[in-house]
């Protein structure tokens, strides 16, 4: 794996960085779930990802909420597939995915309209957020989701992207919802301007667990805590070689 897209595991718990969830629903697949975080030079990770199994409402909330206890804490924004979630799933109450969720004590956010140009923009690596690194790309994969079977980065090595294909051949790509979680992620952070300080200026939900003995920001007239990920030795291992699997990438969108 190259070091320029897949970086080593973050500890959110321990950094206290913004986390933003987001779901891509289906009726026939599992729930696609995927947590992004972002450090102090507005550098994104994709740092947890799952695949929920769709057999039963209830089974799904507590499968999400176990992975957000894994994660350590309520998310700061949680984001759904805007058609994906407007599909109606219980027909006796007339309750979409959104509104299914929001009874269930989870509250997701509309997507917005996003096309892949915009993830594909963000992998490329041009983004140089510090003179101490090379150019990298505004979204890279921790470790552990690069590795996950049939997760991230398996998706990105067979996605084909083709303007001629129909919607429905689109979708019915097995990888296409994994890479759906970085479209919503992109297109919602470059359409509002979200950043590191912007997250830090808001209210920030509880961390639950060990994650609770960490805060989410230094104390008043502390230092705030380093990127652990601006090191010399990573920074030096970044390279403007694209690896294979965002090369097949770039070049379906040609």
């Amino acid at each position: 794996l190259d070091d320029t897209h897949v970086v080593p595991d973050i500890d959110v718990r321990r950094w206290g960085w913004p986390v933003v969830e987001i779901v891509d629903p289906a009726m026939k697949r599992p729930l696609h779930c995927g947590w992004f975080t972002v450090d102090p030079d507005e550098n994104w990770y994709w740092f947890h990802a799952a695949q929920v199994p769709n057999d039963g409402f209830s089974r799904m909330v507590r499968d999400i909420q176990a992975h957000r206890r894994f994660v350590g804490r309520q998310p700061d924004l949680a984001i759904m597939d805007r058609r994906g979630g407007k599909h109606r799933i219980d027909a006796e109450l007339k309750q979409d995915w959104f509104e299914k969720f929001r009874r269930a004590g989870i509250d997701y956010r509309e997507s917005v309209d996003t096309h892949v140009q915009t993830l594909h923009d963000w992998l490329r690596p041009s983004y140089n957020p510090s003179a101490e690194q090379k150019e990298v790309p505004k979204l890279r994969i921790c470790r552990s989701v690069a590795e996950m079977q049939k997760g991230p980065l398996w998706a990105y090595e067979r996605f084909t992207w083709d303007p001629v294909l129909s919607p429905k051949k689109q979708y019915e790509q097995e990888c296409k919802d994994f890479i759906d979680c970085d479209m919503y992620l992109a297109l919602w952070v470059e359409k509002h301007n979200l950043t590191f300080q912007k997250y830090e200026d808001m209210d920030r939900p509880p961390m639950t667990g060990i994650a609770a003995s960490y805060s989410s920001g230094p104390p008043v007239g502390v230092q705030r805590r380093p990127n652990p990920l601006r090191r010399t030795s990573l920074g030096r291992s970044y390279s403007g070689k694209h690896p294979e699997w965002v090369s097949r990438i770039r070049g379906s969108y040609s």
